[in-house]
């Protein structure tokens, strides 16, 4: 059964309650050990993740950690699994607001399956679970650093936060780039429409023709709200351009500026060294990313499940 919405919330609430509940869920957020009934439950395992900062230590403990045999974590654990007794959702919601919603409407808009042939799920569980290591002291200390590392990231209201990286929206909030997609592309133009695209765009952005403008390659419709990440040659290696659209002609294609790289930051402040890590790990993903063909479209949600699967 496909499930979403409000009526995915409930099943999965519905399931939860069951007896023998195993939860193979990589994030918990504030509330979900009380909103899932969870908190004195004996007949509960569960496997969470606490390397990429998803999960609040606060509930960690709320499930007993650093003392419950039945609380476990593996590292890079991205799953979404609630089984009992009474049945199995795989879904895209995490155990948190966003995923679930407590007490209103969830956050983020997720998507499931239902289903009562629980069998291999089960078994897959139990063997993920005989991995899995305990969330002791150790654990619950490594869980805060990660969960404290990650708040401050994001947190704009906070002057000791650090800036936002590109790689880090897409991997933890991809919905905080909206409806803007990703053009990956590559290639260079003809030097004679690159100039004349130059030219144009001096007039219509208002800008001078040498001011370090970046030219995507013509696309074959209107793409206005994108980021381009444009991949060239250099000196024989393949190198990356980010790059955001400033002007755009019906016939050349767009021109780009050089994009900041921190660019949910107010600092606004590029960095080299994120940068070239940002090359690498598109370098290393350019083939799952574009398919044979120049100017391929992806969502941000889309390019941050390839980078970060």
């Amino acid at each position: 059964m496909f499930l979403f919405g409000d009526a995915l919330s409930d099943k999965i609430k519905k399931v939860v309650g069951g007896e023998n509940a195993r939860l193979a869920v990589a994030f918990w957020g504030k509330n979900a050990v009380d909103d899932l009934n969870l908190a004195r439950r004996k007949d509960v395992q569960i496997i969470c993740d606490i390397s990429m900062g998803g999960t609040n230590p606060a509930e960690l403990n709320n499930l007993g950690a650093p003392r419950n045999e039945n609380l476990r974590h593996i590292d890079n654990f991205h799953a979404k699994v609630y089984l009992s007794d009474l049945g199995a959702v795989v879904t895209s919601a995490n155990a948190s607001n966003n995923g679930i919603g407590f007490g209103g409407k969830a956050g983020l808009k997720e998507a499931g399956f239902y289903t009562d042939q629980t069998a291999d799920i089960r078994k897959w569980f139990t063997d993920a679970f005989l991995t899995a290591k305990p969330i002791d002291d150790a654990a619950l200390a490594r869980c805060k650093q990660t969960w404290n590392t990650r708040k401050n990231v994001f947190d704009h209201t906070n002057p000791d936060a650090q800036p936002m990286s590109f790689l880090d929206a897409l991997r933890y909030e991809p919905g905080r780039f909206g409806d803007t997609t990703f053009i990956l592309s590559e290639g260079v133009m003809n030097p004679d429409e690159e100039a004349e695209l130059r030219n144009l765009a001096s007039k219509g952005a208002g800008i001078k023709a040498d001011d370090a403008i970046q030219i995507a390659r013509s696309p074959t419709r209107q793409w206005r709200d994108f980021i381009n990440v444009h991949r060239v040659e250099e000196g024989g290696r393949p190198a990356f351009h980010f790059q955001h659209p400033i002007w755009y002609d019906n016939l050349l294609g767009v021109a780009c500026n050089y994009i900041d790289w921190n660019v949910l930051s107010p600092n606004n402040v590029q960095s080299p060294t994120r940068v070239a890590a940002a090359s690498t790990i598109f370098r290393d993903n350019w083939d799952r990313l574009v398919p044979k063909e120049d100017g391929h479209e992806l969502s941000a949600t889309a390019v941050g499940e390839i980078l970060f699967p």
